[in-house]
C-alpha cells in the first residue's frame, strides 16, 4: 500500500514511547489516539491509520494537528463530552416543572378525547 507523502511533524516522543503509552492507557478514546500517533510515528500514512483505528481521516488529521500544537497533553485532554457544548435552553426550574406540565397535558388530552377531539394538546397528534 502506498505510504503517501511524509507527514511533517516535530515528534516529541519516540515510536517506542508512543507504543508504551498506547499499551498502558486505560481510557478507550485516549488509547485510540495514542495508537494512531504510534502508527503514524512508525511510518504509516494517516489514511492507513484512519482505517486501522476505524476513525474518519479528518479525525486523525485533527489529532495530528493537536499533537503539533500541544503534544500529548493536547491530544489527551480533548475528549468527547468535555468541550462544554451548548448551554441548555431550559432553566433548572423549568426542567424540574416539566414532568408536572406533561401530566397536566396528558389529563387535558384525556378530557378532549372524551369530548370527541382527536388532536393532542401536547403538540403531538394521536397515532
Amino acid at each position: 500500500m502506498s505510504r503517501g507523502r511524509p507527514i511533517e511533524v516535530e515528534w516529541k516522543h519516540s515510536e517506542a514511547e508512543l507504543r508504551k503509552l498506547y499499551n498502558e492507557e486505560k481510557h478507550v478514546e485516549r488509547r485510540t489516539r495514542y495508537q494512531a500517533l504510534w502508527l503514524i510515528r512508525g511510518g504509516r500514512s494517516m489514511k492507513e491509520v484512519s482505517e486501522i483505528v476505524d476513525r474518519d481521516y479528518d479525525t486523525v488529521r485533527r489529532w495530528m494537528s493537536w499533537y503539533r500544537d500541544g503534544g500529548l497533553s493536547e491530544v489527551g485532554q480533548r475528549l468527547p463530552g468535555q468541550a462544554g457544548g451548548a448551554h441548555p435552553s431550559l432553566t433548572s426550574k423549568r426542567r424540574l416543572d416539566m414532568p408536572m406540565n406533561l401530566r397536566r397535558c396528558a389529563m387535558r388530552d384525556r378530557q378532549r378525547q372524551g369530548q370527541g377531539e382527536t388532536r393532542s394538546g401536547c403538540g403531538m397528534d394521536e397515532v
